[in-house]
């Protein structure tokens, strides 16, 4: 059985990925962000685009297809941030227009993006993020001082031209649009109203006479089922099981970007007889978890979390947020597919390996998504041999080493943390 798949569309400092959080929570879908390994381009890309576009292009659209080919046929619902159209109907033909890529190189990608757009089902709903250009330019402005220096004259102009194109031109899906100046979704009952709305579409289909859905259809045409955040032009007509929908809650919600803050759990925890009898009356599994009491490693790890979320991150912080420092008896399963979950939908990862099986799992798991990640080798703490193999290199991974927890906060706010964490995200954006 294939996943099904809900888009969410717009150019940079629409909302689009603000928006692809939102839903994370309120659907309980989880999310398919912009690949980091193409996003590792855009330096380069900026300063040479002649030589560097169709490396780009091809690699955004490969590494988005592959993962999001993988998650369809395993049956996984998916929130994609930005789907293949986009990249080949907006940025693709922006590049090639403006001479960037030639036309036998853009032949060549052409046939590759129709290879996996036949792959590839097409999107359940796509949701468009609507927005001025002058508050797309003051957001990116806002992101990074130096952006109109970072970004080509007349780059932002053209791909907002051909995204009001695209859209205006966009059948391929049942589509919806929401304008993102009017309606502020990090605001929790905006948000909750919101996903509200999704799953209504998704739920309550509506056949429509084919004839409404060409070119000239608008959305004065049919009932627009009282929406009063998203405006759906052209409906969907098959439905999706309620059920297929878990919300996480307002509490949980999270905003790009998201840090996940790995580290040992069941070797630091205390044990008791009660939660031993407990344990093994209900769960199937040799020894519970334990509990983690206040003192210094749990105030290291909170350390963590406040650095973290004063630079900008929405954080994850499993022993804390999963099973409540030990407090939530749960099952080896329910731990390993909620840390599974967080873990994949998040965009930096923080580890103390140490000698636990599940942070190095996590880690793993953090490299093959290739996600940006910070390693703290703690002297106090004894490491595995693997771990201790561990080193900084000028891609995805940064080493901390130190003596013990409380110099972690401190290395957290150096200056070599700061500048890998710029390479990948916009600090002083993420504060504002």
């Amino acid at each position: 059985m294939s996943g099904s798949i809900i888009s969410i569309a717009g150019m940079m400092g629409s909302g689009k990925s603000t928006l692809a959080r939102v839903l994370v929570d309120h659907l309980g879908w989880p999310l398919l962000p912009e690949g980091l390994r193409s996003r590792l381009y855009l330096n380069d890309l900026f300063v040479d685009e002649k030589r560097w576009a169709f490396d780009t292009q091809v690699s955004f659209l490969c590494e988005k297809a592959i993962r999001l080919k993988g998650y369809i046929e395993s049956g996984q619902n998916i929130i994609l941030d930005r789907s293949l159209f986009e990249d080949v109907e907006v940025f693709a033909s922006h590049f090639y227009f403006r001479g960037k890529i030639d036309k036998r190189s853009y032949s060549t990608y052409k046939e590759l993006a129709d290879h996996f757009l036949e792959e590839i089902p097409t999107s359940r709903l796509t949701i468009y993020c609507e927005c001025s250009l002058p508050e797309i330019e003051r957001r990116l402005s806002a992101r990074f001082s130096e952006y109109e220096n970072f970004y080509p004259e007349g780059h932002i102009s053209d791909i907002f031209s051909r995204y009001k194109s695209w859209f205006q031109n966009y059948k391929q899906s049942p589509l919806c649009r929401i304008n993102s100046e009017k309606h502020d979704f990090r605001i929790p009952f905006v948000a909750d109203k919101l996903g509200k709305e999704v799953i209504s579409i998704l739920t309550e289909p509506k056949t429509i006479p084919n004839q409404l859905i060409l070119p000239g259809f608008s959305i004065e045409n049919y009932d627009n089922k009282n929406l009063e955040i998203l405006e759906e032009i052209i409906p969907t007509e098959t439905s999706i099981l309620r059920s297929k929908f878990k919300k996480r809650g307002a509490k949980s919600l999270r905003f790009y970007p998201t840090a996940y803050v790995a580290a040992p759990f069941t070797a630091i925890a205390q044990h008791n007889e009660k939660e031993a009898k407990y344990s093994e009356t209900l769960f199937d599994f040799d020894a519970p978890h334990g509990i983690i009491k206040k003192g210094p490693y749990r105030k290291a790890l909170n350390s963590i979390s406040i650095i973290l979320k004063r630079m900008g991150f929405s954080v994850i912080l499993p022993h804390r947020d999963i099973n409540k420092w030990g407090g939530k008896m749960l099952t080896p399963e329910e731990v390993f597919n909620s840390c599974t979950r967080d873990l994949m939908s998040c965009d930096l990862f923080i580890g103390l390996l140490g000698l636990s099986h599940g942070s190095h799992y996590e880690f793993g798991l953090a490299m093959g998504l290739n996600r940006p990640s910070i390693i703290i080798a703690v002297k106090d703490f004894q490491e595995s041999f693997i771990a201790k193999g561990i080193r900084s290199n000028n891609k995805t991974t940064h080493l901390l080493k130190c003596d013990n927890l409380n110099q972690i906060s401190q290395l957290l706010k150096s200056s070599d943390v700061k500048n890998f964490l710029n390479t990948f995200f916009s600090l002083e954006e993420m504060k504002r």
